[in-house]
């Protein structure tokens, strides 16, 4: 693993773990050496002199003249002058531990694996986190200048082959000159070079002949064969010992003053006396047992070690780096339209499983792979790039939809607004919204509604017009209702009285090629919405609106498919208008591309925007959602003041121990739950209650918890148990996947919208039974009914052997596990069943329930019956997850939103341990404005720090888009070395000085608060050194030139 201390002041060097002698002693023995190109511009090289390294700490050059000038401050507490420079970060890279036991037991070319490998990560640390910054805007440096120390054991003396690579805080400008770095990237993406110090250690020991297993493609955890398992276990299991014995001596009180570091060491050494010499022999005989205690010695490790070396089995040419880094790109961009380099990286690396160098995978990013277009960098240092296909994409979408022809309407406007005046209790947005899309000159209309305000149920005035006004004179405004998710499909169906479907599966039913293939055969436009067959009026009676609700979540290829449909209906004489509802401030797309930002400020379409919230009957309630929803200021802004509002108003519950949030969300809950509802028509019901979690894993607890609460207080009962089938969330390595889970292939999504078969018949389900890492393949068994031949009729079941990596979009993996069902459970639905008219996300409650698994649900006051062994899909919703909230309209809603508050652990033992609480989700303002506007008369927000939730939700997401100004997709484009040819480089400069005219810009604002920098006072030629407290020192073993160790204090 690769981890990255906090930042260290000059003045403290000397005192962090005894720092400089913690790295320096032992140096003599070519322990240490200097790196990066600017050391060599600095004239160092070899090994690191205590001198030098001093001087760099303070800012110096090594002749000791000026190299970064550091700047003092007064201390606010003390009103002290103080030293505020940072010496630089220690990069600690820590080798797995069956390597480390590999090293201690004398095995060669272990440690020059290892080396290599660090090598490798800092050359690309210097080429893409080489950063400083001059102003509020991160710049890249030329070059860098580290120190690496090496060492063999940790803090609780146990094998542990790491080093520190102790970066200094100066880099080299392309003026020449040298200013400080900017270390805030490697911080943050250090889980990103821990996983590509893994990747390049598994190639460096692979080239060694040895041989590599992969135990975590996910996280690229190695081991090195050869290595008993149990030796592995061991070292970990005791590594709990000892920390589980300091923690009860600290609880105890006992050893005060004794260094934390100090502890550790008693403790492994199984003594009592802080003061006793720690010796080469006591280190000898805690391996030697180790290795006894597994039943075996160092010798024979290394024996096994070197045999497995002997018989390596050759391995299979790998793919090129070029594929690897294409299959990664894919299914990227199948959610998002700009790619960070750094998660590009990470997905590259989860595919290839070490059989790439980090050098390879970048060279195939930076121009081997066709279609692959650089981006540059963004004002954080973030390195950004997208495809040729996706900015094509993009720029046609936004072209297409603002040349849609003029929309002329069967019906003048002022004949609409005598038919609305009536209507007294709609709003003027709802009239305008009305308005425009029956009679609006434009062929494309946006309705941007704030969460509440009706946006959908508005569009029976539509309909009515329809009926009551255009159809009794032979005219007709025909629509077509469309909607991302099931559920939304059938609350438009509802408000509309018309058919309305998925996105998805509208585009399988009526691929573009269907109609121009109607055209040629002389036969009318027709396209088929959930299963009903509309015929498209054509000539000058009739009309077409193709209507789009949680139009946020049109993604960058459905919005392409759905314009070829009206492209080719226009062409075949259908008057067709564009009519996309949503609202941006609310959950964003899964797919890539986000189209409603960029038509905002398009001048070529009708706008709408609904700001009069009709849901929230509490004034408090309705101060606070519009707080959230103005548009005058900063989304941040708007956090900040419903922040105020909840804690005014008492509607945030914080308590910091996991346990106490639990049982106060989970009281809480159950109490709401059994108070009358305070809708007058719904009086003599319960109150209807929306309990949203951050994580599916909170989700799943909370649901466990509130359900053995109510059956232990008599609400329902124990239940029968069932085997149900719950989505499993896919990546490209097949830590996706267990062996008995349930694969349904989707197939692949033509370029005209259509869907073709992929792996097996399209909607053929299979069953996993086994997965291979180490070639990251996933065998399928399925039967189906042959159609050929001697055969037809016959049912087959045959095994194959698939990419992980080529699965994701193509197939859905479901889990089975048992769940309990009794009449009154709440409980939501996981999956489309077009039959049953089914709806992914409906919520609903059992009324009757057997042992073979008949149900009978109550839908909303509709009365479903199902069978558990046929249709599966189905888990509790106590709980549910944010995307499952959105759309939804309840009594009260209620956030549960646990933070992180210990920050991951930093320590220098080379182990990296990470401290975390019960895994905290992202609380964003999305988020929370999709939570707390759900509710009509009460909101709560549980969570464990209040000042930490503020902060979170203060952050705003925004999908990524190849036309955000801030990246500089147009000017980055053309220089990308990846346009082979030039035909498409012509092609790409065209579509340049089309998005020039375009002149979109698409704010993607960062919102966090703003902090007011502490004040900096003039330089001073006398400025006192701060004093600096002396620090424990930790044992080591530093290790030695011919590959031994030496003891460290």
């Amino acid at each position: 693993m690769m981890s990255l201390s906090e930042g260290m002041a000059a003045g403290q060097a000397t005192g962090y773990f005894s720092r400089e002698d913690y790295y320096i002693r032992g140096t003599e023995d070519g322990c240490s050496s200097w790196c990066g190109s600017g050391a060599a511009a600095l004239g160092l090289s070899g090994q690191v002199g205590e001198e030098e390294f001093r001087l760099l700490c303070a800012g110096k050059a090594p002749d000791g003249g000026v190299l970064v000038r550091s700047r003092p401050m007064r201390d606010p507490e003390t009103g002290e002058i103080v030293e505020t420079r940072r010496a630089g970060n220690d990069c600690t890279f820590s080798a797995p531990k069956s390597v480390s036991i590999a090293y201690v037991a004398g095995v060669e070319g272990v440690k020059e694996a290892h080396d290599a490998a660090v090598a490798s990560v800092l050359k690309h640390i210097e080429v893409h986190y080489c950063h400083y910054r001059p102003s509020d805007v991160v710049k890249s440096g030329e070059i860098m200048v580290a120190a690496k120390f090496d060492h063999a054991t940790s803090r609780n003396i146990d094998p542990q082959l790491h080093s520190h690579v102790f970066i200094i805080n100066a880099t080299r400008i392309p003026s020449g000159e040298w200013r400080a770095n900017e270390p805030d990237r490697i911080y943050k993406d250090q889980l990103s070079l821990g996983l590509l110090y893994r990747q390049a250690l598994a190639v460096e020991l692979r080239v060694r002949g040895f041989g590599v297993e992969v135990e975590d493609r996910d996280r690229m955890y190695l081991h090195l064969s050869g290595v008993p398992r149990s030796l592995v276990e061991h070292f970990s299991s005791r590594r709990e010992e000892i920390k589980e014995q300091v923690k009860a001596w600290t609880a105890a009180g006992e050893f005060p003053g004794v260094s934390h570091g100090r502890l550790w060491q008693m403790a492994a050494l199984e003594t009592r006396d802080p003061k006793r010499e720690i010796l080469k022999e006591d280190v000898d005989r805690l391996f030697e047992n180790g290795f006894t205690a597994c039943g075996t010695t160092m010798r024979e490790v290394k024996g096994e070690v070197e045999q497995a070396h002997a018989v390596s089995i050759p391995q299979l040419e790998p793919v090129p780096a070029e594929r690897v880094v294409d299959l990664a790109v894919r299914e990227m961009t199948e959610h998002e339209a700009v790619l960070q380099r750094a998660r590009l990286l990470d997905q590259a690396v989860r595919i290839s499983g070490g059989e790439h160098g980090v050098e390879a995978l970048n060279s195939a990013i930076d121009g081997g792979t066709p279609g692959l277009v650089l981006l540059g960098q963004d004002h954080r240092g973030r390195e950004f790039c997208t495809t040729a296909e996706m900015v094509d994409l993009e720029a046609r979408n936004l072209e297409r939809i603002k040349a849609l022809p003029e929309f002329r309407s069967v019906v003048p406007a002022d004949e609409v607004e005598r038919f609305l005046a009536g209507e007294r209790k709609l709003t003027e947005g709802q009239r305008r919204e009305v308005r425009l899309e029956i009679a609006g000159e434009r062929g494309c209309l946006v309705t941007r509604g704030d969460p509440g305000t009706a946006k959908t149920s508005t569009l029976k005035y539509v309909e009515r017009f329809n009926e009551d006004v255009l159809r009794s004179r032979g005219e007709e405004h025909v629509s077509v209702n469309l909607a991302y998710t099931a559920k939304a499909a059938k609350e438009l169906a509802d408000a509309t009285g018309r058919p309305a479907c998925t996105l998805h599966s509208f585009e399988k039913a009526n691929p573009a090629s269907k109609f121009a293939l109607q055209r040629a055969n002389g036969e009318p436009p027709m396209v088929v919405v959930a299963g009903e067959k509309i015929l498209m009026p054509q000539g000058a009676s009739g009309q077409v609106v193709f209507r789009v609700d949680e139009a946020g979540f049109l993604g960058a290829r459905q919005a392409d498919s759905l314009l070829s449909v009206i492209h080719e209906l226009q062409a075949s004489g259908v008057r067709v208008k564009l009519h996309l509802l949503g609202d941006a401030k609310q959950m964003q797309g899964i797919q890539a591309g986000n189209l409603m930002p960029q038509l905002q400020e398009a001048g070529e379409v009708d706008q709408v925007r609904l700001s009069e919230i009709l849901r929230q009957r509490n004034p408090e309630l309705l101060q606070i959602a519009k707080a959230l929803n103005r548009e005058d200021r900063p989304l941040a802004e708007n956090a900040r003041e419903a922040m105020a509002l909840l804690e005014k108003g008492g509607r945030i519950v914080v308590r910091e121990d996991p346990a106490d949030l639990h049982r106060e969300v989970v009281d809480y809950y159950l109490g709401e739950t059994r108070k009358p509802s305070p809708m007058p028509e719904r009086a003599s019901q319960p109150q209807e209650l929306l309990l949203v979690t951050t994580t599916n894993a909170s989700r799943k607890l909370l649901n466990r918890e509130i359900r053995e609460a109510r059956v232990k207080a008599g609400e329902i009962g124990e239940g029968n148990t069932f085997l149900v089938l719950s989505p499993v969330r896919q990546g490209v390595t097949v830590e996706t996947y267990r062996v008995g889970d349930i694969i349904h292939f989707d197939g692949r999504i033509r370029e005209d919208g259509g869907v073709e078969p992929w792996g097996a018949r399209l909607n053929t389900k299979g069953t996993v039974t086994s997965l291979d890492r180490n070639s990251n393949q996933v065998e399928v068994s399925y039967s189906f009914v042959s159609s050929k031949g001697e055969d037809r009729g016959v049912t087959k079941t045959v095994c194959k052997i698939f990419p992980a990596a080529e699965m994701s979009g193509r197939t859905t993996v479901f889990r089975e596990e048992e769940r309990y069902f009794a009449v009154g459970d709440r409980v939501v639905l996981l999956r489309n069943d077009s039959k049953l008219k089914l709806q992914n996300g409906t919520i609903g409650v059992v009324r009757e329930v057997d042992a073979s698994g008949r149900m009978r649900l109550d839908l909303d006051g509709r009365d479903v019956e199902i069978d558990l062994s046929k249709y599966r899909f189905v888990d509790h919703a106590y709980a549910v997850t944010i995307y499952k909230s959105q759309g939804a309209t309840v009594d009260q809603s209620i956030m549960y939103a646990p933070m992180r508050l210990q920050p991951e652990s930093r320590g220098m033992d080379g182990e990296g341990d990470k401290v975390t609480v019960e895994p905290p989700g992202r609380s964003t303002y999305n988020e929370l404005n999709v939570t707390l506007t759900r509710a009509r008369f009460e909101t709560r927000v549980f969570t464990n720090s209040l000042e930490r939730f503020s902060q979170a939700v203060q952050q705003v997401d925004v999908k990524s888009s190849t036309l955000n100004p801030m990246i500089e997709v147009d000017r980055a484009r053309t220089k990308s070395p990846q346009l082979n040819g030039k035909e498409r480089v012509e092609q790409l400069k065209n579509l340049e000085e089309k998005i020039g005219r375009l002149q979109v810009k698409l704010k993607l604002e960062n919102e966090a608060a703003k902090v007011t920098p502490a004040p900096v006072l003039p330089r001073s030629q006398n400025v006192p050194t701060p004093a600096v407290k002396e620090v424990g020192r930790q044992l080591e073993l530093s290790l030695t030139r011919k590959g031994g160790w030496k003891l460290e204090r």
